[in-house]
């Protein structure tokens, strides 16, 4: 492997593949709880069946994060790919309230699978010195999706039906899968120490699903992914309850000003640092938060999808980043996993949360207790994280 090297071809097929995913993945978000209102249910139930799909990951990631330090993560990719497209081709097929439930569980299995090694496999090919690059425009491969999917996906579920729509992200799960065959590297998994070896089955030790190394940042990535899951689940909801025609623009812009944000963020944290950017940018996502609560026009809307977009931009990536200075490069797998956990615990609880505060208490109340959350994740990086930092240097660089 190419030490120096960024944009390899096995690099770009994980951005390629990310990419793909990434547009199932953000149709699916979008207008999943419109969905279920069609075919006979509610927000709340909308909440649980993404719960549903959260812990499924949730537990899939934990179990994986190990499983990619000790087997590679390029067959975990693969299995994940392929399992992700069988997943969302069957949406095809399934029309009713129980079955739609179990294939959003199905769905949290393979994506555990899938984006949980898809991520550690970057930080696996990009060479250190750019190690914030490189995870930066990983993020940009989502973002593309996330600017035009949730618009895309909208416009085809309104105009053509959801039939339409689960062929036309059926078609983008298969491509993202096939992108996975053409990874050559892979991850040399350290040797198993002598007395260490698996003979049978034994129930793992905490240690292995976790990453206790990285729980500040994790920390700090819950309440934030908290906090957003408002927005990834229930703003398309929000808008037309609202009057609000032209709600898929918060995606668009929020995406662009990802992209935007992104390209700039490695020489921004050359210059400034990961604790300042990330305090900077959860502080700008807290106040799209407040402006998308109080929003009943477009302009408005488009001033929170700029906030949230910049904020979100700076601080996943750069935590995301800082986990991976701060575990050892045998433990990336489950510093990943864990780090991923407490996003998609985040997400989860979001989703049933948010759902249940929408339905009784409004979308007003919705969004201020969203920004809250993130205030929250703020006085964690002020008293925990910067000191952590301060007794290591290296983890701010």
């Amino acid at each position: 492997m190419n030490q120096t090297k960024l944009w390899t071809k096995d690099y770009l097929c994980v951005l390629f593949t990310t990419f793909f995913a990434a547009v199932t993945h953000n149709i699916f978000i979008s207008i999943f709880p419109l969905y279920v209102v069609e075919i006979g249910g509610n927000n709340a139930l909308a909440g649980a069946m993404i719960t549903g799909l959260v812990v499924a990951s949730t537990i899939t990631r934990l179990i994986c994060g190990s499983l990619l330090d000790r087997y590679g993560r390029r067959k975990m990719l693969m299995i994940g790919g392929f399992l992700f497209a069988l997943n969302t081709i069957a949406y095809n097929f399934v029309s009713n309230i129980p079955g739609l439930f179990m294939l959003r569980i199905l769905n949290g299995i393979s994506q555990g699978i899938y984006f949980g090694a898809a991520s550690t496999m970057v930080a696996d090919i990009v060479p250190e010195e750019r190690l914030v690059d490189g995870i930066g425009y990983f993020g940009i491969a989502g973002s593309l999706a996330a600017a035009f999917a949730p618009m895309i996906g909208l416009e085809i579920f309104q105009n053509l039906g959801a039939s339409n729509l689960f062929l036309f992200v059926s078609f983008f799960a298969t491509v993202g899968a096939l992108f996975t065959l053409w990874i050559k590297s892979d991850f040399i998994a350290a040797p198993v120490v002598k007395g260490e070896e698996n003979h049978g089955f034994k129930i793992p030790k905490l240690s292995m699903l976790i990453e206790f190394s990285v729980l500040v940042p994790a920390i700090i990535s819950f309440f934030i992914t908290f906090g957003n899951s408002s927005v990834a689940n229930f703003l398309a909801a929000c808008g037309i309850e609202r009057g609000i025609t032209s709600i898929s623009l918060f995606f668009m812009v929020n995406s662009i000003s990802m992209i935007i944000i992104r390209l700039f963020t490695g020489r921004l944290t050359n210059r400034y640092g990961l604790s300042r950017l990330i305090f900077t940018g959860a502080v700008l996502v807290g106040i799209g938060f407040v402006t998308i609560a109080f929003a009943y026009d477009t302009f408005m809307i488009i001033g929170a999808g700029i906030l949230c977009g910049i904020g979100m931009g700076i601080t996943t990536p750069l935590l995301n980043t800082m986990i991976f200075k701060i575990a050892s490069p045998q433990r990336k797998g489950v510093a990943n996993s864990t780090f991923a956990l407490f996003g998609d615990i985040g997400n989860g609880i979001g989703a049933t949360v948010w759902g249940a505060l929408s339905q009784y208490s409004g979308y007003t109340i919705t969004y201020l207790v969203s920004a809250i959350c993130i205030v929250i994740a703020v006085i964690i990086h002020l008293f925990t994280l910067i000191p952590k930092i301060k007794l290591n240097p290296q983890y701010d660089r």
